[in-house]
């Protein structure tokens, strides 16, 4: 069996050669092995930086969540979808399935809607793949996420470093509360908060609708983000009232949330958009903001942060940290991975090793 990171995670176990999460936003293998392509492709949820290529794959079935295939269908044309289908015996599980000699268990992953972990019986033990997980328990919009008992690990990285530890959700909750309330407070009448469309767009849209202390009569978003929210509704992930905005800010108090992807790579503000004098109370709602804007930064991601990606790995392999192996990828995996052999984890980088097991 061999696994490495190229274009996303590549699985090869006899005739089957899984990919997951195909996208081209990471470095290509220094010396992936020469195997062909792959013949099943597994997508965890529908940011971009997982899915961008699975085009490139239309001869191949491409197993996902309704969700999943609902927001790619929106700007991808996926020729072969494999639709998972829920197992009412179980929260947060889904129907298993086969694949040539592979058994396939999928489970929620906490992240955003659709979102998946995939737990495959291949010939040399359970390999689970998370996908983004978030195991926060106090995220408002989702249920977190379980960690599933592996042989094998593929855990992503992205908050991967010792310095990435989150704040307790209550109390960054709290913080955007007290912002909330002083911005439309003693006359102001609209608040800005910049995030990403897909996940945090909606824990924003169900926070404001829940929290108390301020009136908000009008909670806007853009395109995207409404979209988003529309398909968390469809799927029973009720997030509140929210409306998608047009050309002007009606009347009455207002929060606008606005896609942290137009400030980042295009410049777009609130202010500019909308030709207002001047920025209004504004704060961005994620890890990865631009401070070069001057806005003020919180950090809420829908990622497991540091601490909460060692609890995955030590319940993930609690029977299983000797003689199994920890497969760091995306974000900061050569340091996880450092940091996991420090503890005593077998702990391998895909982005740069091919791994044989």
């Amino acid at each position: 069996m061999k696994v490495w990171f190229d274009g996303g995670l590549h699985l090869v176990d006899g005739a089957a050669h899984l990919l997951f999460d195909p996208s081209n936003y990471f470095d290509p293998h220094p010396s992936p092995p020469n195997v062909g392509g792959p013949n099943l492709v597994l997508i965890s949820h529908a940011h971009s930086d997982h899915c961008n290529t699975a085009e490139q794959y239309n001869d191949c079935p491409q197993v996902m969540h309704p969700a999943t295939h609902d927001i790619m269908g929106a700007y991808r044309k996926i020729k072969k979808p494999v639709i998972i289908k829920k197992d009412t015996s179980e929260p947060g599980r889904y129907k298993s399935m086969k694949f040539k000699h592979l058994a396939i268990d999928i489970h929620d992953a906490g992240h955003c809607v659709g979102s998946v972990q995939f737990r495959v019986q291949t010939s040399k033990g359970a390999f689970v793949f998370t996908g983004d997980v978030n195991n926060d328990p106090d995220n408002i919009a989702l249920t977190p996420a379980k960690s599933i008992e592996a042989n094998y690990l593929a855990i992503e990285s992205t908050m991967g470093e010792p310095a990435m530890v989150a704040a307790p959700r209550p109390e960054i909750y709290r913080k955007i509360q007290e912002f909330l309330a002083s911005s439309l407070g003693n006359g102001g009448k609209l608040a800005a908060m910049y995030g990403h469309a897909i996940g945090k767009g909606q824990e924003i849209t169900k926070l404001v609708n829940s929290l108390g202390g301020f009136q908000v009569d009008n909670i806007l978003v853009g395109n995207r983000t409404f979209n988003v929210n529309n398909v968390y509704e469809k799927y029973d992930s009720k997030i509140g009232k929210y409306a998608q905005y047009g050309s002007t800010i009606p009347p009455g108090k207002t929060v606008m949330f606005f896609d942290l992807y137009s400030m980042n790579e295009n410049g777009t503000t609130v202010a500019k958009k909308f030709k207002l004098p001047a920025e209004p109370p504004s704060m961005i709602v994620s890890a990865f903001g631009d401070p070069s804007f001057g806005i003020p930064m919180i950090v809420l991601s829908s990622h497991a942060d540091f601490n909460g990606l060692n609890r995955y790995v030590d319940e993930s392999m609690v029977h299983t940290k000797e003689g199994g192996m920890v497969i760091p990828f995306h974000g900061s995996s050569a340091i996880l991975a450092g940091h996991l052999r420090s503890r005593g984890y077998n702990a391998v980088d895909p982005h740069v090793d091919v791994i044989t097991i």
